[in-house]
């Protein structure tokens, strides 16, 4: 089925929403953001906003599986490092962040929205105190922090073949940030030496706050967005700069940096120069994009944390189908090929990304 112009909106509002999204400082917080527009990208930020007195709904859930650390490795590195902040060092088998999203066009020019979020994060280690055994503190597992944004589109062409935009936002502290250690039951027969029973720190204590949900902070988001649209092809590009600020325990997160590019391409009809044309009949888009994300070291009672922060880069091949006038899916997979943490952390193995948009 065509595109028209609810189509194209839906895709539109989705990256907006999307593009505000805000990360932890760990390697296990990974950020993200969602483009749009005709033959537009998925995780890239648009420039294009939503028209006047349209809304939209919708879900993008991001998943990622973690090159974990051997229990053996996590001991080595206690053992060596002992007290020090860099010997406090953890390994987390995967994360699923599902997130359902709402906004509404102002104006053509002005789209306001909010983004409430979920966090999954399964399989956590950290060596215990001693560093004799790994304690397996199990899943960590709550609402995350809600999102209000807006984005304001300040310049296009008559054709609307290529626009500019300002993207702001606050992350409210309104996630889970008290959840305690559940530790995993282990084996009847097990290696005393390779894992412990979960409570080396204590099962009735608090995840530390890199593990909950929630931050416990306000963050202010700031960035812009860049769309020209040409025949069959789009290119997007965007950043996004997160201020974070002290939240739950005393820590500050750090801030994160986000940078994209991408390419996309219709594979049936043109991506037309007028981008809200009710004659495009892009059903299938393919996407190439190169999504860059910096994050700084986070720091508790001011003491700054060695094993947080870096700079990672994916390769993020990806598609979008539009299957009908009010609805469209997207799936792009993230290839790590700039794997730059500080310090002793997991490195990303490939992450999965899927949003569905519906306009109203």
């Amino acid at each position: 089925m065509a595109f028209n112009k609810q189509s194209v909106v839906t895709m539109s509002l989705s990256t907006l929403l999307l593009s505000t999204l805000s990360s932890r400082v760990h390697a296990d917080h990974g950020g993200l953001g969602v483009g749009i527009g005709i033959a537009s990208p998925i995780i890239t930020d648009s420039a294009i906003t939503l028209p006047a007195g349209k809304a939209v709904v919708g879900e993008r859930t991001q998943f990622i599986s973690w090159d974990t650390f051997s229990n053996k490795q996590l001991l080595d590195i206690k053992n060596e490092y002992g007290d020090s902040p860099k010997g406090d060092v953890h390994s987390i088998g995967s994360t699923l962040n599902p997130a359902l999203f709402a906004a509404y066009g102002v104006t053509d020019t002005l789209s306001l929205g909010l983004r409430i979020p979920a966090v999954l994060r399964y399989n956590i280690r950290q060596p215990n105190e001693e560093g004799t055994a790994v304690d397996k503190l199990g899943n960590s597992v709550g609402f995350g922090d809600i999102i209000a944004f807006g984005q304001w589109r300040f310049w296009h062409t008559q054709n609307n073949a290529t626009h500019a935009a300002l993207i702001t936002g606050v992350k409210m502290p309104t996630g889970m940030d008290h959840l305690k250690h559940k530790p995993i039951p282990e084996p009847e027969h097990h290696d005393e030496e390779e894992s412990s029973d979960g409570h080396g720190h204590g099962g009735s204590d608090e995840f530390e706050a890199h593990f909950q949900p929630g931050s416990g902070s306000w963050d202010a988001l700031l960035g812009g967005a860049f769309t020209h649209g040409f025949g069959q092809f789009s290119f997007d590009s965007s950043v996004l700069y997160t201020f974070a600020t002290q939240g739950v325990q005393q820590t500050n997160l750090g801030d994160s940096f986000q940078y994209n590019l991408a390419l996309s391409y219709a594979l049936t009809g043109a991506a037309p120069s007028v981008l809200y044309a009710e004659s495009n009949a892009a059903n299938w888009v393919l996407v190439g994009e190169i999504n860059g994300e910096w994050k700084a070291k986070q720091s508790t009672r001011g003491e700054l944390d060695p094993n947080t922060g870096g700079n990672t880069v994916y390769l993020s091949p990806g598609i979008r189908y539009a299957g009908g006038p009010n609805w469209n899916v997207s799936l792009s997979v993230g290839i790590p090929i700039v794997r730059d943490a500080y310090g002793f952390q997991d490195n990303p193995d490939y992450r999965l990304v899927n949003r569905i948009s519906i306009i109203f």
